[in-house]
């Protein structure tokens, strides 16, 4: 990955939305979790006229929750998220959970973590390219 930060420069703009989506992967989650739920839960809807056919309100629904856009795009943050965590060594795995999660200071977070804050800050720019290019952005 290295060497693709340095071949490939990710626009500030992209940068701070791919650092924000980590930041928001909690509340994402719990997002996409009422988005499936509100599908699942609404009440069938109602066929026009008689048919001798049966309707399959199930099915139907999951058509719904694989087609939702919004659905879709979450998806797919989360999965490029979590894919990329698992494959991050234990003191990266830190930064992501203490950094983004519980609102660490750099300062703060290199000091915890006995490492000098440059290191924190290309920790954290191996990470967000990491996520970005699992979402396919480089």
């Amino acid at each position: 990955m290295a060497v693709c930060i340095k071949k490939h420069r990710l626009s500030k703009n992209t940068f701070k939305y791919v650092e924000q989506e980590i930041r928001q992967y909690k509340n994402n989650l719990k997002e996409l979790s009422r988005l499936k739920n509100d599908i699942i839960l609404e009440t069938p809807e109602k066929q026009e006229g008689r048919s001798n056919s049966v309707g399959n309100s199930t099915a139907s629904k999951a058509v719904k929750i694989s087609m939702d856009r919004k659905i879709i795009e979450l998806e797919k943050i989360q999965k490029a998220i979590e894919k990329t965590y698992h494959r991050l060594c234990h003191d990266k795995q830190s930064i992501m959970e203490e950094y983004w999660q519980s609102r660490y200071t750099t300062a703060g977070l290199a000091y915890k973590l006995g490492v000098d804050e440059r290191t924190i800050r290309r920790w954290k720019q191996y990470i967000v390219y990491s996520v970005a290019a699992e979402l396919n952005y480089l």
